[in-house]
C-alpha cells in the first residue's frame, strides 16, 4: 500500500469513496458532483491510501501553527469497508504522523497534536467486529479529551481525541 497527496481532479473519486463510507453524514449526501464540489471548497489536505492504484481510503487534515505548536485536524477520514482490518487505516496515521514528528526535527513547530470527533456510531476504519473506531483510534495513540452531546444532530454524542506530539 502506497500514501499520495490527492489530485484535485481525483476529487469525483474521493466524493463516491466519502459517500459510500460517510454517507450517514449529511454532507456526503446527495449527488456526487455536489460532494465534490464541497470537497473542493474545505481547508486542508487530503492524503490517499491505494492497494494496487486503486484509492481504497482517505484522509482529509488541516494544520495551523500558533506560537511553535502546531494543531493539526483530521475533518474526515475513511477506509473502504471491504479493506478495513488489513492496515490501511494504521498506515494512514503512520504518514501524518512521520510528516508531524519531520517538521518537529526540521524547527518549524516545537510542539503538534491531531485532535479529531468521531461520533459513537463512527466505524469508518474499523472492520464488522467492532461497533465503532474508538478502539481503533486509542490503539494507534489517540485519548479520549471529551464528549459533547447533541453536537452534529439531536441524540448523537460526539467523541474528541487526541494526539500530542
Amino acid at each position: 500500500m502506497d500514501i499520495r497527496p490527492v489530485d484535485k481532479s481525483e476529487l469525483g473519486i474521493i466524493a463516491d469513496l466519502f459517500q459510500k463510507t460517510l454517507g450517514g453524514q449529511e454532507v456526503f449526501q446527495g449527488e456526487k458532483k455536489k460532494i465534490a464540489k464541497y470537497l473542493e471548497n474545505v481547508d486542508g489536505t487530503f492524503y490517499a491510501v491505494e492497494d494496487d492504484d486503486i484509492i481504497i481510503g482517505v484522509v482529509l487534515i488541516t494544520a495551523k501553527t500558533y506560537n511553535q505548536h502546531t494543531l493539526w485536524e483530521i475533518k474526515h477520514a475513511a477506509i473502504l469497508p471491504e479493506h478495513r482490518g488489513k492496515g490501511a487505516g494504521i498506515i494512514l496515521l503512520e504518514y501524518i504522523d512521520e510528516k508531524i514528528r519531520k517538521q518537529i526535527a526540521k524547527g518549524q513547530c516545537s510542539s503538534a497534536k491531531i485532535e479529531l470527533a468521531i461520533t459513537e456510531k463512527d466505524s469508518v476504519f474499523t472492520d464488522k467486529n467492532e461497533k465503532n473506531d474508538l478502539g481503533f483510534w486509542k490503539r494507534n495513540g489517540y485519548k479520549v479529551e471529551g464528549t459533547l452531546a447533541d453536537h452534529f444532530k439531536k441524540g448523537e454524542a460526539v467523541i474528541l481525541l487526541g494526539k500530542s506530539f
